[in-house]
């Protein structure tokens, strides 16, 4: 008797990266009428064994005499057989034939699994049949000019690799990004995949580049309190390589920039300030971007009160003479930093506690900020 134990495709079973949906019953029976969709050519290929016992009388029918894999072509047997959790001599598991079936597919050469389950008198047969990945034949790039080709071609599959549709998408968008980085915002990566002779396929990439990119304008919109000139300075531009009008954007050094003008508003007291992410808009021609940094100032804090507690090296009035923090002062950040320097240059070698940990409660009615200094052992 021979018993259906999994006709999902893998690909179906395991999603994501590291993790995997809950399996499908992989031991429930399908109706005996009911074709099996096959595996590409594992029924003409001989079945290769990875395990098995010897039959022995009274054995549970659920026990395990042979387990065999057919359609491995290229993959090596020892390496499948290594996969597998499923082993002669022990009981048939739906939990290990699922685990064995996500493992198969997660080695990168296996395309399908297809598992069954046969009782005969000689024992119970455990086959894995499997069609595996093509490799590829060729692989073709053109359209390549801004770049060095030989960059763009090397990213690729290389023949005789195995080929796998989730590391082309990946080379693809490692391409789009590197066009992109050298300002073609336009560039469109396109693939083809042919089918050939024995399990092979052919690679077929198009690039086309579209023009380049650079940035047109930077404008801070939103900015009363700042001073615009001051920062824009903040914002770095490789020794006017990249960020600036005339040169190449870069969004993740611009994401750094943001962080240093969010600090330059929390130095003039502007606690509630609000940097939003910056906008590029790509002209109508693609050839030009306009960067927009949109900023909400906010009120202007000031110190309402300030305190010290913890381990004490000193007095509490030793402690915020350090800090050197008034009441009616703007908050400073800077300023502050700076003096929790001090208060910790102090405490160490007063050989106390020298771990700070400032806490702030701040009035948005009385625009106040009350500053605490805990120290700590």
């Amino acid at each position: 008797m021979k018993t259906i134990l999994a006709i999902l495709p893998a690909a179906l079973l395991v999603s994501g990266c590291g993790s995997a949906p809950p399996t499908p019953h992989p031991l429930a029976a399908a109706s005996a009428s009911a074709p099996a969709r096959p595996v590409a050519s594992s029924a003409a290929t001989p079945a290769s064994p990875c395990s098995t016992a010897a039959a022995t009388p009274n054995r549970s029918p659920d026990t395990i005499t042979r387990v065999e894999v057919r359609g491995q072509v290229r993959m090596p047997l020892e390496k499948i057989c290594a996969l597998l959790k499923t082993r002669a001599g022990s009981e048939i598991d739906e939990s290990v034939v699922a685990g064995d079936i996500r493992a198969l597919w997660g080695s990168g050469y296996i395309d399908d699994v297809y598992v069954s389950s046969e009782v005969s008198p000689g024992g119970r047969t455990v086959s894995f049949l499997i069609r595996e990945r093509p490799k590829v034949r060729t692989v073709s790039v053109q359209g390549v000019s801004a770049v060095e080709p030989r960059l763009v071609r090397d990213g690729f599959f290389k023949e005789g690799d195995v080929f796998d549709p989730a590391v082309l998408r990946e080379v693809i968008a490692n391409v789009r990004q590197s066009y992109v980085a050298r300002g073609y915002r336009s560039v469109d990566v396109q693939f083809d995949v042919q089918a050939s002779a024995d399990n092979q396929v052919d690679v077929k990439v198009d690039v086309k580049e579209g023009p380049k990119a650079l940035i047109k304008s930077i404008r801070l919109q939103g900015v009363s309190k700042g001073k615009e000139s001051e920062l824009l300075a903040l914002i770095e531009t490789g020794q006017g390589q990249f960020n600036t009008v005339g040169t190449l954007y870069r969004p993740d050094s611009f994401e750094r920039d943001l962080l240093m003008m969010s600090a330059y508003y929390y130095d003039r007291g502007m606690l509630g300030v609000q940097v939003s992410p910056q906008q590029a808009t790509l002209s109508e021609d693609r050839t030009s971007l306009a960067l927009l940094v949109e900023i909400s100032e906010g009120p202007v804090y000031k110190l309402a009160k300030a305190s010290c507690t913890g381990d004490l090296a000193g007095t509490e009035a030793k402690c915020l003479e350090l800090l050197g923090a008034r009441r009616g002062d703007v908050f400073k950040r800077s300023e502050i930093m700076k003096g929790m320097d001090r208060i910790r240059e102090y405490q160490t070698q007063s050989q106390r506690g020298a771990q700070l940990e400032p806490q702030t409660e701040l009035d948005p009615k009385k625009q106040t900020v009350s500053l605490k200094i805990v120290i700590v052992k």
